[in-house]
C-alpha cells in the first residue's frame, strides 16, 4: 500500500511545461524567401541574440547539435549546399573547422519548405537531475544581415530517474552574418 501511494505521488509530480515566445516586434519582419532556401547560405557568428529578455547570447552550434557537441569552442557556423536535398553545416573554431555534418532530406534532417530551411535533430540529454530524449527543429530564414531561427524543442524524460517529465519550448534567435 505504501508503494502504491508513493507511485501515485510521484505521478502527480510529473511535469509538463510549455514555453512559447512570439516573434520579436523589435526585429525586422521576415522577408519573402526563395523556394530553394538559398538565403541561408553563408557564414554566421556562433553567438547571437535572443528574442526573449534575459536569455543571454545563444549559440547556433548548440541549437543545431546540442550540449554534447563541441559548441563551447565555436566562433562561427557555415551553411552550404553540397548537392540537391542536402545541407552542409560546418562549425568553425578559432583555428578552423571543429565539426562538419551533411544533413539530408532522405534522413529527415533537412528540408526546404516554403522558403524556410527546416533542420531537425534528435539527441539524448543527460545531466545530474534529468535524462531523456530531445527533438529539436530549427526553422531558419536568411536575411541580409542575420540568420533568423525559430527553435522548437520537445523533451521527454525523467527527473531524478523516476519522475516523468515532458516539455516543449519555442524560441526566436538571430545570428549575425559574417560572410556570404
Amino acid at each position: 500500500m505504501k508503494v502504491a501511494t508513493w507511485v501515485m505521488g510521484m505521478l502527480t509530480l510529473a511535469g509538463c511545461t510549455v514555453a512559447e515566445y512570439p516573434y520579436p516586434n523589435a526585429w525586422d519582419a521576415l522577408q519573402a524567401a526563395s523556394p530553394d532556401c538559398r538565403e541561408i547560405l553563408g557564414t554566421y557568428a556562433d553567438r547571437g541574440e535572443s528574442g526573449s529578455a534575459g536569455s543571454g547570447s545563444p549559440s547556433l552550434a548548440l541549437q543545431l547539435f546540442g550540449p554534447n557537441s563541441d559548441w563551447q569552442n565555436a566562433v562561427g557556423v557555415n551553411l552550404s549546399f553540397p548537392y540537391e536535398g542536402a545541407l552542409q553545416v560546418t562549425v568553425l573554431g578559432k583555428d578552423g573547422p571543429i565539426l562538419s555534418r551533411t544533413l539530408t532530406a532522405k534522413e529527415d534532417e533537412y528540408l526546404c519548405r516554403n522558403g524556410r530551411a527546416r533542420i531537425r535533430g534528435r539527441r539524448w540529454i543527460a545531466t545530474d537531475l534529468v535524462s531523456g530524449r530531445q527533438t529539436v527543429v530549427v526553422e531558419a530564414a536568411g536575411e541580409a544581415r542575420y540568420l533568423v531561427a525559430k527553435v522548437s524543442e520537445e523533451t521527454l524524460g525523467t527527473l531524478f530517474v523516476v519522475v516523468p517529465i515532458a516539455g516543449t519550448a519555442q524560441h526566436w534567435y538571430r545570428f549575425p552574418r559574417v560572410a556570404q
